[in-house]
């Protein structure tokens, strides 16, 4: 509300502006051509900040579009990991599966090894009674009939008991073999291994996983590891499957007659060789070269390796090796170069071709370039040898008539002016500070002849650069032309404001001062540059010499993201006022040691002591203290500018114009001193610099809407069609033709020859090579 109360267009741009709602002395002193370009302004900001919000809302939909993206990429990821997981443990499923089935099978397979190994042994057995049966009857010969029936009888007995002891040994061992088959898992080894003993296995296991940790292998030390437990939890159980048969075997051995029975043979197991040394290799083997690229496919071709064809994937992996050699040599021929080549062979002939034109173009390029100096300097208009440049609204066009500048001139025709590096460096051993002095300028068309307003700080202790040349340079830089009156007005007034100042008490009577009361005042700002005017109000110690107002001014400058233009012009306003008060306290007679100031204007101005009760600012105040940017128009300007040439003339009817123009001769007398006005705050208004970058400056050229667009349409005509000429013998015509390698003609023969002549054929191409 404070904004639209000082400023009523401070709202422009938005929906809620309307010019109901500025005061009405301002719209009467507004005409009809300010007011429609105030609405035309409005509506080209309210499109502009639509347009800004709808970019924002795109913008924001993109990052959500990404965003959703994103997620549902990780999505995406997140389920083909997990597929890739249940393809890999179906996988695993299907190899835990095919190994059972092929145990079981194997299982079975010794089991029917068993009973055919049984089925021998029943055939074996029967054979030996037979026998025995045969050689029994000569030894009952002698006896009478009656007593060969008991004798059969007998026989018949101890026939069963053999039969019925045998399949007790057969079936006794065969139990417990059975029994831990069905119980236990079986290992799945290496046949290398599965067929030693187990102590003997769990050696070569303990081995391997040596070997396992030494690579650092934890896959294959887990998998031994297991294959370790199946193992150990196997051993016992074929020894407890081993003990009954032992404690059994002295029944069956106790049998007469089982005890004539043979036994089968223990088949012996065969030995193996050891097992080699393991070696860990720490590196890679070395790689060798090899002779050719299809070095693989022809090892295949010469019938030296099983493969009798080539393998589609080994044709790919040469392929890739070509691909990759000729890649790489097209690499060393774009480093290295290209060897000149054309179509008559290798030769450096193109080559010199090519530094033939290149020379003959810097010839003629030189040709032109010292014709148009020959005709700059002879006053004919000529296009400038250095091509267009820059052209342009804002740039200007550089493609104009050549001026060769040796730098020693400006293009007014001003020498320039150069330092001494020792001169630079002299003065900056000497210089202990700086004594900057605020100079002001300030003249009117009425009084001088010329208008200017401009602010600047002048280094008293400058021994190099002159104020001569800062008046030169700041006449070329407002577009004057150079006149002696102006020049003159300008070094007069600069040095009198020099002479007129008063350095900083406080740094000449002791820097190291210690105690005594701050004296602070209040410093205001009102500064107008370009369109833009800043208002400000603060606190300063000017008993303190180590404030630096350059310093500060940066600093809110930064902070409020003002141009350069406003930095100088702030730390001018804060020395000019702090100086105020230095030179009427010098001229009061103050001693500058911290003691009370007596005199009763100046410390009426003076701010009181803080206590902690006032360290926080009142609501009412912290308004006053509170930096404001204001955006003025063009009749804002012209208003503020008549307002500050009438302050102008008041102050030097006033006679207090001592410091910003001539100084009137009746105003002060030799000895009076006049004591500067306090009350007067100056405001600091920069006349724009003619520049269409600077921040303030104004544009002398047109106007960007003055310029209109024009569209001509040229219709050419086309081309005419070339009519096409008849060849003189249309039934022969030559299709491609390379001097030195082949002609190709098409023949088109007569129907009247004989069709089996032609072979059936209307044309025929002949290749002559």
């Amino acid at each position: 509300m404070n904004n639209l109360q000082t400023n009523p267009f401070a709202n422009i741009g938005t929906p809620s502006f309307s010019l109901s709602q500025v005061p009405q002395h301002i719209l009467e002193n507004l005409t009809p051509v300010q007011l429609q370009m105030i609405q035309q302004k409005h509506q080209q900001l309210l499109v502009e900040r639509q347009a800004l919000m709808r970019k924002q809302q795109q913008q924001q939909q993109e990052r959500e579009n990404l965003k959703t993206q994103e997620t549902q990429r990780i999505q995406q990821q997140q389920m083909q990991q997990l597929q890739q997981q249940q393809q890999q443990q179906q996988h695993q499923q299907q190899q835990l599966q095919q190994r059972q089935i092929q145990q079981q099978q194997q299982q079975q397979q010794q089991q029917q090894q068993q009973q055919q190994q049984q089925q021998q042994q029943q055939q074996q057995q029967q054979q030996q009674q037979q026998q025995l049966q045969q050689t029994s009857p000569p030894q009952y010969a002698t006896n009478t009939a009656g007593s060969n029936v008991p004798t059969q009888q007998l026989n018949l007995a101890q026939r069963a008991q053999l039969l019925k002891a045998k399949q007790q040994q057969l079936n006794a061992p065969q139990m417990p073999r059975q029994t831990p088959m069905t119980n236990v898992q079986p290992l799945n080894l290496p046949p290398q291994i599965a067929q030693l003993p187990p102590q003997v296995q769990q050696r070569v296991l303990a081995n391997l996983k040596q070997q396992a940790l030494a690579k650092n292998n934890p896959a294959a030390v887990a998998a031994i590891t297991a294959a370790q437990q199946q193992l150990v939890s196997q051993i016992p159980s074929q020894q407890a499957s081993v003990s009954p048969v032992t404690q059994n075997s002295p029944i069956v051995s106790g049998n007469v007659v089982n005890s004539r029975l043979p036994t089968p043979p223990s088949v012996p197991m065969p030995q193996l060789p050891p097992l080699p040394k393991f070696q860990v290799i720490y590196q890679d083997p070395p790689e060798e070269p090899l002779t050719s690229l299809t070095y693989w496919s022809d090892l295949v071709k010469a019938g030296k390796t099983n493969v009798k064809d080539v393998d589609s994937n080994l044709l790919l992996y040469e392929q890739v090796l070509r691909r990759d050699r000729e890649n790489s040599e097209q690499l060393i021929k774009e480093r290295n170069g290209y060897e000149p080549f054309s179509k008559y062979g290798f030769s450096h002939k193109e080559y010199l071709m090519r530094l033939l034109q290149d020379l003959n173009y810097i010839k003629e390029l030189k040709a032109a370039r010292m014709k148009s100096i020959t005709n700059t300097t002879q006053g004919i208009v000529s296009k400038s040898i250095w091509g267009d440049g820059y052209s342009g609204y804002g740039n200007g066009f550089s493609n104009t008539v050549t001026n060769v500048s040796t730098g020693l001139t400006g293009p007014d025709g001003r020498r320039r002016t150069f330092f001494e590096l020792q001169d630079i460096y002299q003065q900056a051993m000497k210089e202990t500070y700086e004594d900057l002095v605020p100079i002001r300028l300030e003249f009117d068309a009425e009084r001088d002849n010329f208008s200017l307003r401009d602010v600047f700080v002048w280094n008293r202790n400058e021994s190099i650069v002159r104020v001569e040349d800062l008046v030169t340079e700041m006449l070329q830089d407002y577009k004057f032309t150079h006149n002696d009156h102006f020049f003159e007005t300008l070094v007069q007034n600069i040095k009198e404001q020099i002479n007129e100042f008063q350095t900083d008490p406080f740094i000449e009577n002791d820097r190291d001062q210690v105690g005594g009361d701050d004296l602070r005042i209040r410093i205001q700002l009102d500064i107008v540059v370009g369109q833009n005017q800043l208002i400000d109000g603060f606190e300063w110690d000017i008993s303190n010499p180590d404030n630096s107002p350059e310093e500060f001014a940066e600093a809110l400058s930064q902070d409020l993201e003002l141009p350069g233009e406003f930095t100088t012009a702030i730390a001018h306003s804060i020395r000019e006022q702090v100086h105020a008060y230095h030179k009427s306290l010098a001229i009061t007679g103050y001693q500058f040691d911290g003691s009370v100031v007596e005199d009763e204007d100046i410390r009426s101005r003076l701010l009181p002591l803080i206590t902690l009760d006032e360290v926080f600012r009142s609501s009412t105040e912290s308004k006053v203290y509170t930096p404001s940017l204001l955006k003025v128009s063009h009749a804002e300007l012209e208003r503020l500018d008549r307002d500050k040439d009438r302050d102008t003339r008041r102050k030097r009817r006033q006679g207090r114009f001592s410091r910003r123009g001539v100084v009137p001769s009746s105003a002060i007398t030799q000895n009076e001193t006049a004591l500067p006005d306090l009350s007067d705050i100056p405001k600091t208004f920069r006349i724009p610099i003619p520049s269409t970058t600077l921040p303030g400056g104004v544009d002398l050229g047109p106007s960007t809407h003055s310029y209109q667009l024009e569209t001509k349409i040229d219709y050419q005509p086309l081309p005419q069609t070339l009519d096409t000429v008849p060849s003189e013998n249309p039934a022969c015509r030559i299709i491609d033709n390379n001097p030195g390698q082949y002609l190709l003609v098409s023949i088109k023969l007569p129907p009247q020859l004989n069709a089996a002549a032609i072979n059936a054929r209307d044309m025929k191409d002949v290749r002559y090579t």
